[in-house]
């Protein structure tokens, strides 16, 4: 889903204050929704959440409030935020917060050749390097810069590279192309 732009933001070991506490779990596959999966979430990215109130560090984290690009507003976890959500989009889930455990994600490793043998992979760990307590895929932060989506851009002109497809906390406006976020240490 959408998130929010943020003037400041208090970060720690766990990331920005908030960012990445709520996902969409798919009750049937056990799988968090995700954008990464257009076909099967197209409209995830229509949707925009938000805290109800602002969060401060060393207090539990404040309801959302989820914005469906009908209009309406849906607040909080519970079973009638769960109907809503599983109505509109046409699929059993729930708003989850507070992860423990292994977390799982949809993955699509089909073959490109339908006539290997063996199992195809359907799903995979979430967050193997992010610190336990929220949904990352990876790490605690998300930094990309400007020179990276204009680099994307350029080698394939018929694909949209809006930062929002990419949902980062950090955009960093840097001169240029590549990929300078490779160099960068940590």
């Amino acid at each position: 889903m959408l998130g929010s732009s943020l003037p400041t933001a208090w970060v720690d070991e766990l990331g920005v204050l908030g960012d990445r506490a709520y996902a969409l779990k798919d009750m049937d596959t056990g799988t968090v929704a995700s954008a990464k999966h257009p076909r099967r979430w197209p409209q995830l990215l229509s949707c925009e959440a938000e805290y109800q109130t602002k969060p401060k560090p060393e207090t539990p984290l404040p309801s959302v409030s989820i914005r469906l690009p009908t209009g309406e507003v849906v607040q909080g976890c519970g079973p009638a935020t769960d109907t809503m959500l599983s109505g509109f989009f046409g699929s059993n889930v729930s708003l989850e917060t507070a992860p423990s455990g292994e977390l799982l994600r949809e993955t699509d490793r089909t073959p490109a050749h339908r006539d290997v043998d063996g199992e195809i992979v359907e799903t995979e760990p979430m967050g193997l390097g992010a610190p336990e307590g929220r949904y990352h895929d990876c790490g605690p932060i998300h930094i990309l810069t400007t020179a990276t989506l204009r680099t994307l851009a350029a080698h394939n002109a018929n694909a949209s590279f809006d930062r929002v497809r990419f949902r980062p906390n950090l955009l960093i406006d840097v001169d240029g192309d590549g990929f300078p976020e490779n160099q960068w240490m940590g």
